[in-house]
């Protein structure tokens, strides 16, 4: 994947995670939103993943994993 579908990619997931970060925060856990996941790109297969804390709800994880999958551009042939 190029650069400009990684940072395509990139921008669509940013924009999905502003709306899961309400259903987070109503949740009222000590820690913000963003302090919870960090999205790191894998140079090597040019690619995302996340690290998620591991005190993050089952369901925020699973959101954010389904969020990373469906945000990913289709790489044309």
């Amino acid at each position: 994947m190029d650069g400009i579908k990684m940072e395509k990619w990139r921008t669509s997931f940013e924009k999905g995670v502003s709306g899961l970060k309400a259903s987070y925060e109503s949740l009222l856990l000590p820690k913000t939103f963003e302090e919870t996941f960090t999205l790191q790109a894998d140079e090597t297969k040019h690619t995302f993943y996340l690290e998620l804390d591991p005190e993050l709800p089952a369901e925020v994880q699973d959101s954010l994993e389904k969020l990373l999958i469906e945000t990913e551009p289709e790489d044309s042939i």
